[in-house]
């Protein structure tokens, strides 16, 4: 076992594991394992699951309980030239929602024969021409921050409204807000 040296770009919490992405691997920081061993950019878990984030590569990991214990990838999809941020997730409808820096909104999708796509979001409602989208989960709902404010989406609709849950009146309604995040009682 080799103790982990290099940088760390992602701290998640995965089936009671303490697991930082770095530049070389997946570090499991209790037993120091190492996983997954890709330049990894990012690393999240969205409802139970794992996904690794490589140059090229998204990658759905599963823990592999076995003489030798592993995290392994179920389902890989290739990435376009994008840079993912953020990632959130409407299970109901299938789909995956990723945030880019300068790319504007990414989905993923099923396809009718099973496949998955990743492809530009263009459902109507954003800013138009804005690059930098994060896109949160809350209990209430998925929400995305863009430079006029937050918006929340219609599946059915596929279409995008302002949020008017979260009051921002104290702000200017043009606001950034970044990173979010939820306490235990719910509230952002």
């Amino acid at each position: 076992r080799q103790f982990f040296n290099a940088p760390c770009n992602s701290l998640v919490v995965y089936n009671g594991q303490l697991l930082a992405g770095s530049t070389t691997s997946l570090y499991n920081v209790i037993t120091k394992e190492h996983y997954f061993t890709n330049l990894i950019k990012k690393v999240f878990v969205i409802e139970n699951e794992l996904i690794i984030i490589t140059k090229d590569k998204i990658s759905f990991c599963q823990e592999s309980k076995g003489t030798y214990p592993s995290i392994l990838p179920v389902l890989q999809i290739t990435l376009p030239d994008i840079e993912i941020t953020t990632i959130a997730s409407i299970k109901a409808d299938s789909l995956l929602f990723l945030g880019t820096q300068s790319d504007g909104l990414w989905l993923i999708q099923k396809t009718e024969n099973g496949n998955h796509e990743i492809l530009p979001c263009v459902w109507q409602g954003l800013p138009k021409d804005e690059k930098h989208i994060d896109v949160y989960e809350t209990s209430s709902g998925v929400l995305f921050s863009t430079s006029q404010g937050l918006y929340r989406c219609d599946v059915k609709k596929k279409s995008f409204y302002k949020d008017e849950k979260i009051p921002l009146s104290q702000f200017q309604s043009e606001t950034v807000v970044r990173p979010i995040s939820e306490d235990e009682d719910g509230n952002l």
